[in-house]
């Protein structure tokens, strides 16, 4: 069953439960669709403008309280892992600010042996693929290493076929010599 979204007391306002709509899951949720959809947005062109867009379970805001879960605290916001990834489950996390700007390092930077794959401040192993143009493409987030380069591997693959971008080549070289 999904959670019931808690009403939250603030300090400074008489200690009152306010409506869902006044809480910072809700308000960051209608902020995310906002900046998404409406070219009146000031931030559009990063993210609509863009192509970036809210999944189509997101679009109630029961279920994206459900798999975001509560805001964790003061300071945190909805942070998308993959900067050029849609707002849906398996791309989000709340983050600070900080968080947000050493997810971004790492992603340039790198922290794994594995090409195509990043470890983010949460702990979890972000694989990447590259698309035709290039550019890389979110994968997913896995708990494990080896298998976020797995996925990153099967990704690129399907697009770039056998070469030295593979972090596992003998898996693939059956599939090239047949």
């Amino acid at each position: 069953s999904e959670r019931a979204v808690r009403l939250e007391t603030y300090p400074g306002r008489n200690h009152m439960a306010y409506r869902i709509s006044e809480t910072p899951e809700y308000q960051a949720w209608e902020r995310m669709k906002y900046r998404c959809s409406s070219e009146h947005d000031p931030d559009w062109a990063d993210y609509g403008g863009r192509g970036i867009t809210v999944c189509d379970r997101w679009l109630k805001f029961e279920n994206f309280y459900a798999d975001m879960g509560p805001r964790p605290g003061l300071g945190y916001s909805i942070d998308r892992l993959d900067n050029d990834g849609n707002y849906e489950k398996d791309n989000c996390e709340w983050h600070t600010a900080k968080e947000q700007a050493d997810n971004r390092r790492a992603r340039r930077g790198g922290s794994s042996a594995y090409r195509g794959v990043y470890l983010t401040p949460r702990g979890k192993w972000v694989a990447e693929g590259v698309r035709d143009a290039g550019r890389y493409a979110y994968l997913g987030a896995f708990t494990d290493e080896l298998d976020a380069a797995k996925a990153h591997d099967k990704a690129v693959f399907e697009v770039k076929g056998f070469g030295s971008w593979l972090n596992f080549p003998d898996e693939y070289k059956e599939m090239v010599e047949v």
